[in-house]
Order: structure tokens, then C-alpha cells, then sequence
């Protein structure tokens, strides 16, 4: 919120069932700028990472204004910093199946003959 204000920007925090976002910020002329908030207790370099959820991919994806991901690292130091990427969804090209989280699931439903996979139920 603070990050907001410095840029002259006047920022509201989202219900926190807000699905898509958590901040709605807007600048003195009203443009509106959607953002999602991810914490890191230490710096995001190396293998450190974030995640977005469904819902959130889904509305940067869809959204016709202006949607950004604000990764603030260092949280609870003297010297947190904001990190802001305007809309990753736009940039995606690629998906990644980590084994470890699909494998069990679809061999779950091998041994299931009558089951319908999950993406065919939407």
C-alpha cells in the first residue's frame, strides 16, 4: 500500500476472498491498476518462487486494464522490496506438470475405470 502512495497512487486492499487480486490501486487521472501481492521471507533469487492461483492467472489473463504481480521479498526486514511485473499472464508460453504433484493423480484415475478426469468435467 505504501508502494502505491510513494508513486502517487491511491491504493484499496481487496476483500481477502477477492479472488483475483488484492489491491486495487488507481492513479490521479483514474486509471485502474489490479494487483496481486506475493511474499517472500528472503530475497527472490535462485529456485525461490511464487505462485499464482487460478484465479488469478484467469483474471491477469482476461483482464482488459492494467494487471501486475508485486512480489515484495524480504518481508519482516528492515529492507523489504517491491518487485513489480506488469501482467505475467501475457508473457506465459509454456506450462509445467511437476511429476510430483500430477503423477499420483492421474494413476489415481487410471485405476478408476468409470472416472472422468477433472478436465473433462468443465
Amino acid at each position: 500500500m505504501a508502494y502505491e502512495a510513494d508513486a502517487g497512487r491511491a491504493a484499496e486492499a481487496m476483500d481477502r476472498y477477492q479472488r483475483g487480486y488484492d489491491v486495487l490501486s488507481r492513479d490521479p487521472s483514474g486509471r485502474e491498476r489490479k494487483i496481486e501481492v506475493k511474499g517472500l521471507q528472503g530475497a527472490w533469487q535462485g529456485d525461490a518462487t511464487v505462485s499464482m492461483t487460478g484465479a488469478q492467472f484467469d483474471d491477469a489473463r482476461t483482464n482488459e486494464g492494467d494487471w501486475w504481480l508485486y512480489v515484495v521479498e524480504n518481508l519482516g526486514t528492515d529492507s523489504p522490496a517491491v518487485l513489480p511485473i506488469h501482467n505475467p499472464a501475457l508473457g506465459t508460453r509454456a506450462f509445467y506438470l511437476y511429476a510430483d504433484h500430477w503423477r499420483d493423480m492421474v494413476l489415481g484415475q487410471a485405476h478408476q475405470p468409470n472416472s472422468t478426469p477433472d478436465s473433462e468435467k468443465r
